[in-house]
C-alpha cells in the first residue's frame, strides 16, 4: 500500500485470480442454433482496435468510421439473434478521473458529426480526452442503429438510454427492455445487459469484455439466480484470448464463495483500490479459503459488498485476523506484526509491511465503496454516497480525490523511533538502541547478532 515514489496507490495483477477459476478454452463455445442466443459487446476496446489499425489512416470522417465499427460489429455477432452494445461514459470529478488525468488529458476536438474529418493519430489523440469520447459514443451509440438492417435484434446503451433497432411489432411486445443504469463504467451495464438477456429467455450469453472485473461480476449476481440446465453463459476476456464459463465456474466455486467475490476482489485491489505489495490475488484467494475464520470471512466479505452503512469494531477484527493469517504472522495485533516484520527486516522494504489496522480500516471502506456502491449498480439503482464517506479525500483545491491513507497521528517521528548501532562484535552494551532501550534493527552493525 506503499509505493516507491512515497504515499501513492500501488497495483497488481487484477487477472491473477482467474488461475483459481476452472480453466479457460481457446475456441469459441458452440451454441445450440435452434435457443436463442445472444452477445454483449464492451464498445471501447472494440474502438480502440478500430482506431489503432491502419485502416482507420485511409478513412476520411467519422462516417466512414462509423460505417467499419458497424462491419467490425457484425463480424463479431454472427450467428447470434440479439446484439447488446455496450458504451463507457465519463463523468467528471469522479473517482476515476485522477486516474484519466494521471494518464495524460490529449486535445479537445471539436466534433459535429459525420463529415468531421477524423483527427491525425486517433488513438493517441482523440481517444485520451474524455469528453471527445464521450460525444462519440453517443454518436456510434445512434449511428450503428443506423446502419443495422439485419433480422437480428440490435440494442445499443449510452448514458441512461437504451436504443432498439427497428424489429417486427411481435419481437418488441415480447422484449423486456434493458432498466437504466447510472454507473460511469460500462462494466455494471455489461452485467445487467446479461441478466437482461436471461429475463428474455435466451440460452446462450456470450459477454465479450477486456475487463476481469467484468468476469467476476458476472460470476457472482448469475450465482444468485435459478438458471436451467440449458442456459450457457460465457465471457471472453480480450487480452488473453480465452472464454470462461460463468456457469461452470459458479459450481466449482460454490455459491457463498461466488457471492463474495466482489468485495474480496475490491479489497485485493482493483482500478480505484490499492493492493497489498506482494500479495496477490491468489495468495488472499487461497488464504480467505483456508483460513480457520473462512466463514466468518465469507459472511463479511458478502455484507460488505451490498450497500453497506458502516464497517463494524467485530467485522474489523476478524478483517486483521484475516491480514495476519496473510502475512503468515503469529502476533496477535497487526502493530506486533508490523513491528516484529520491521526488526526482521533485511531490505527494509516498508512496502512489505502489514497495514496499521487505521490504515487498513480506510482501505476497507474504500472497498466497500466500490463493491457495496458501485458494483451494485449491476443489479439496481442506489444513491451512490460521498467518497469522503468511505476512505477519500479531495485535494486542496476540491476536484479530484484521493486515498485518505491513514486517519491516525504518528506517536514519534521517523528520526525519533529509528535508532541504529554500529557495534561489530554482537555486545550491545552502551550503545544507542541499548541506551533508547531499543532492540537492535537489521540495519545495526551487528545485524541483530546481539539478540
Amino acid at each position: 500500500m506503499i509505493g516507491k515514489k512515497g504515499i501513492e496507490m500501488f497495483h497488481g495483477s487484477k487477472c491473477g485470480i482467474t488461475k483459481r477459476f476452472p480453466s479457460p478454452t481457446s475456441t469459441a463455445p458452440v451454441y445450440d442454433q435452434e435457443a436463442k442466443s445472444a452477445i454483449v459487446l464492451e464498445m471501447s476496446p472494440i474502438i480502440k482496435a478500430k482506431a489503432y489499425s491502419t485502416e482507420t489512416y485511409n478513412l476520411a470522417n467519422f462516417g466512414e468510421f462509423s460505417l467499419a465499427m458497424y462491419f467490425d460489429v457484425m463480424k463479431h455477432s454472427i450467428g447470434y439473434k440479439r446484439i447488446d452494445l455496450v458504451f463507457d461514459r465519463y463523468f467528471e470529478g469522479s473517482l476515476k478521473e485522477a486516474t484519466r488525468i494521471e494518464r495524460g488529458q490529449g486535445p479537445r476536438y471539436s466534433f459535429e458529426g459525420d463529415l468531421t474529418e477524423l483527427p491525425f493519430k486517433m488513438a493517441e489523440n482523440f481517444l485520451s480526452n474524455s469528453e471527445n469520447k464521450d460525444e462519440m459514443n453517443q454518436y456510434l451509440a445512434k449511428k450503428l442503429l443506423e446502419f443495422h438492417q439485419s433480422y437480428q435484434l440490435l440494442v445499443a446503451t449510452y448514458k441512461n438510454t437504451s436504443l432498439v433497432s427497428q424489429t417486427s411489432c411481435s419481437e418488441l411486445d415480447q422484449h423486456v427492455p434493458v432498466r437504466p443504469c447510472g454507473a460511469e463504467e460500462a462494466d455494471q451495464r455489461l452485467v445487467r445487459h446479461t441478466l437482461n438477456l436471461i429475463s428474455n429467455g435466451y440460452k446462450n450469453i456470450l459477454v465479450r469484455t477486456i475487463d476481469t472485473d467484468v468476469l467476476t461480476l458476472l460470476i457472482s449476481h448469475i450465482s444468485q439466480l435459478e438458471l436451467g440446465d440449458d442456459v450457457y453463459i460465457h465471457a471472453y476476456l480480450i487480452n488473453s484470448v480465452k472464454y470462461y464459463d460463468i456457469i461452470k465456474t459458479i459450481r466449482t466455486l460454490g455459491l457463498d464463495t461466488c457471492h463474495a467475490l466482489p468485495f474480496f476482489y475490491a479489497f485485493s485491489g482493483c482500478e480505484i483500490v490499492s493492493s497489498f505489495f506482494g500479495k496477490g490475488k491468489c495468495k488472499m484467494f487461497d488464504v480467505w479459503l483456508h483460513s480457520v475464520y473462512k466463514d466468518d470471512i465469507t459472511e463479511i466479505f458478502i455484507k460488505l459488498g451490498n450497500s453497506p452503512i458502516g464497517v463494524t469494531p467485530d467485522q474489523m477484527d476478524i478483517l486483521e485476523k484475516y491480514i495476519l493469517e496473510l502475512y503468515g504472522s503469529r502476533d496477535t495485533s497487526l502493530a506486533a506484526a508490523r513491528l516484529d516484520k520491521f526488526n526482521k527486516s533485511k531490505d527494509n522494504d516498508l512496502r512489505s509491511l502489514p497495514p496499521s489496522k487505521n490504515a487498513l480500516h480506510q482501505h476497507v471502506l474504500r472497498a466497500c465503496y466500490q463493491a457495496g456502491y458501485l458494483w451494485r449498480q449491476s443489479v439496481e439503482e442506489i444513491e451512490i454516497p460521498d467518497p469522503t464517506e468511505w476512505g477519500w479525500e479531495k485535494d486542496y483545491v476540491g476536484s479530484l480525490f484521493h486515498p485518505v491513507w491513514t486517519t491516525a497521528k504518528p506517536l514519534l517521528t521517523v528520526t525519533e523511533f529509528i535508532k541504529t548501532c554500529s557495534c561489530k562484535t554482537g555486545k550491545c552494551k552502551t550503545c544507542n538502541c541499548a541506551t533508547a532501550k531499543l532492540q537492535c534493527l537489521s540495519m545495526c552493525g551487528c545485524s541483530r547478532s546481539c539478540q
